[in-house]
């Protein structure tokens, strides 16, 4: 029974205020001062990568109408190879304007070959089929041209043969005035 006590005695102490080895519940920390904003640092200017300053010029020649210019600053995006970015877009819109029936300078072939290039490189399924289809309406405008073209000489031979059967006809007429002045001369009973 001493012990007990004796036990509970030193639970009573450690329990004391003033008791040296005495240990707190909680652990009690000093007040920490509010944190400071660190200021972030401003990020650089990125650079931009290359091609993308000549599509931009591009872009705002094609709003403003200038099909020369943008088809030149594509042309150099094309020209930068696999290292510009944007060169699939390029090569897209620069075949767009060389297809265009409206560009004064308008270059089929070459917009044949940009658009077969994008179809191999297989880079963009959306523009892959937008590009065959593009080759096929020039394919159906060729053909659509050799049609016109042979319609064309079929009016020609036509009007050819028109005025051979003009001229057939004039001649027919000469020669019907003729043999009437011819009969009205030797008429009988004049």
């Amino acid at each position: 029974m001493m012990r007990r006590l004796a036990v509970s005695i030193a639970c009573l102490a450690l329990a004391a205020p003033g008791c040296p080895a005495r240990r707190p519940a909680t652990p009690v920390s000093a007040p920490s001062p509010p944190p400071v904003p660190i200021a972030a640092p401003q990020p650089r200017p990125a650079t931009p990568a290359p091609g993308e300053l000549e599509l931009a010029a591009a872009n705002s020649a094609l709003r403003a109408g200038d099909r020369a210019l943008a088809a030149a600053k594509l042309e150099a995006i094309v020209a930068m190879g696999m290292r510009a970015p944007s060169r699939e877009e390029a090569s897209f819109t620069l075949a767009v304007i060389e297809a265009s029936p409206g560009n004064p300078a308008r270059n089929v072939s070459r917009a044949r070959l940009l658009l077969n290039d994008l179809i191999a490189s297989g880079l963009s399924p959306a523009r892959s089929q937008a590009a065959e289809f593009i080759l096929s309406l020039l394919l159906m405008e060729e053909e659509h041209m050799k049609e016109v073209a042979e319609l064309r000489s079929q009016i020609e031979a036509s009007r050819g043969e028109m005025e051979g059967l003009k001229a057939t006809l004039a001649q027919r007429e000469t020669e019907l005035r003729k043999i009437k002045e011819i009969l009205l001369e030797t008429k009988p009973g004049s």
